[in-house]
């Protein structure tokens, strides 16, 4: 069987499982799962107010993802980490995700951790959608694809539970210093977070299956002008690994 390699961005990297952060290894079950969140037709994309932005996407430039990956330590206790190639998720879309995985899987809230990469060129989300006078199918179309987001997410869950065996969770951080601090016109004096913390998940056959990073960087190297479905320098960044 090929080996199965998946990368996961998410805005902070936070791994909690009741217990202290892991040093360099950890032995645990992880469980994984995906699913393309790509939206069919022309969709409204969030994040830009800007004219260019008045009409739906053109196209798209490669697929959006919603990826999880569920943790299980030794005594039992699981922690979910989910992350989208969207804006940002309402809450709305996230009371709904969490209520359906503790009735399913009996998580708490505090247990599931709900991400987006802050993409500027991914769909509208309900009730993220006022920035323009949208028609009543522009909002149907909206809402539509937030229902299906909902039980995107609701799925990679489900993937990545069903999945869970045993993996070895390593930790490490590296640097990217290609972020800026916007609020300072030279870019020099003010706080700037390079770093990249990662998880990676091998398993006990040293085969790596899955990589969760972060980096704190505005996901806004494409304008307003641009009007394809795509994830910016974070899909990019997956693409790549």
């Amino acid at each position: 069987m090929p080996k199965t390699l998946i990368c996961i961005l998410i805005a902070m990297a936070v791994f909690t499982t009741g217990h202290a952060y892991p040093g360099n290894a950890v032995e645990m079950k992880v469980g994984i799962g995906r699913k393309v969140i790509t939206p069919k037709g022309g969709v409204w994309l969030n994040g830009y107010a800007s004219p260019q932005r008045s009409k739906p996407s053109t196209g798209v430039t490669h697929d959006l993802w919603a990826k999880a990956l569920a943790f299980e330590a030794s005594d039992g206790s699981r922690t979910v980490i989910v992350t989208t190639d969207l804006l940002g998720l309402s809450h709305e879309i996230s009371v709904a995700v969490a209520t359906k995985l503790e009735s399913k899987y009996g998580l708490k809230r505090s247990q599931v951790m709900l991400n987006s990469s802050h993409t500027h060129s991914g769909p509208m989300v309900w009730p993220a959608a006022g920035m323009f006078d949208y028609s009543t199918e522009d909002m149907r179309v909206v809402y539509g694809y937030t229902l299906q987001i909902t039980e995107d997410i609701i799925t990679t869950v489900d993937m990545a539970m069903a999945s869970l065996q045993p993996m070895t969770v390593y930790s490490g951080k590296g640097v990217a210093d290609f972020a800026i601090n916007r609020r300072e016109a030279k870019w020099t004096t003010r706080p700037v977070d390079n770093d990249v913390p990662v998880l990676k998940i091998a398993n006990p056959a040293g085969e790596l299956k899955a990589v969760l990073f972060g980096y704190a960087c505005h996901n806004t190297t494409l304008s307003g002008e641009f009007m394809e479905v795509n994830g910016d320098y974070a899909g990019y960044a997956q693409l790549e690994l």
